[in-house]
């Protein structure tokens, strides 16, 4: 597996996709909270896991959305868990839904997708994702069950969201996404939510108890 100091991580990403990237918190030239945080801005697609032995910034870190965090005494243990996990996230990432653009149809990766939506009227589905906002022919509960394992859980009665781009989930019901939207949580599903929100967040710490 290859060293290479920050200035070499960003210049490699602008020519080469990059899946995992494994980051130490002291780090030659920029530290990996400064390299964490373009990739995180400009390469939302890569797992990040920061190798560290200081356990006092697990929290901090978690604001660049890591997929772990391993303390470096644990490293032989846990990094091939860490690993394996990560694979497997990218195999759900690799999935695809397809969904109409106007007079075309399109593939949009399910791992891109922050939530979706039921029209008032009608058998159609809003998607929002990264890349923009497309429609679906189908129904909430099939798609609801069908992307269950890729971390979608609803919210309301009209709207399903992806864990992976939930930033926090405010007291008063209001679930604050990635690009900064805001959606309201229903009463009847807070719990549930929240309840598989740690769940997930604590399987991504991965061996941070």
């Amino acid at each position: 597996m290859p060293y290479y100091i920050s200035s070499e991580v960003i210049k490699y990403a602008e020519n080469e996709h990059v899946d995992i990237l494994f980051l130490d918190i002291n780090m030659p030239e920029t530290d990996g909270f400064e390299t964490a945080e373009r990739f995180y801005n400009e390469h939302k697609d890569t797992y990040i896991i920061f190798v560290s032995d200081l356990e006092n910034y697990v929290f901090y870190a978690i604001r660049f959305n890591p997929f772990r965090f391993i303390r470096k005494p644990n490293l032989k243990n846990e990094l091939t868990e860490a690993l394996t996990s990560a694979l497997d996230e990218i195999l759900i990432s690799d999935r695809q839904i397809e969904v109409s653009n106007r007079d075309e149809c399109l593939c949009v990766n399910v791992s891109r997708i922050l939530y979706i939506e039921k029209e008032k009227r009608g058998n159609y589905l809003n998607i929002h994702s990264i890349d923009g906002n497309y429609r679906m022919r189908r129904n909430l509960a099939q798609i609801t069950e069908e992307l269950s394992d890729a971390y979608f859980i609803k919210i309301n009665s009209g709207t399903i969201v992806n864990m992976k781009h939930i930033m926090t989930i405010q007291q008063d019901g209001i679930v604050l996404l990635s690009d900064n939207s805001m959606l309201t949580v229903s009463k009847k599903y807070l719990s549930d939510l929240t309840a598989s929100y740690i769940k997930y967040m604590r399987n991504k710490k991965g061996g941070v108890r």
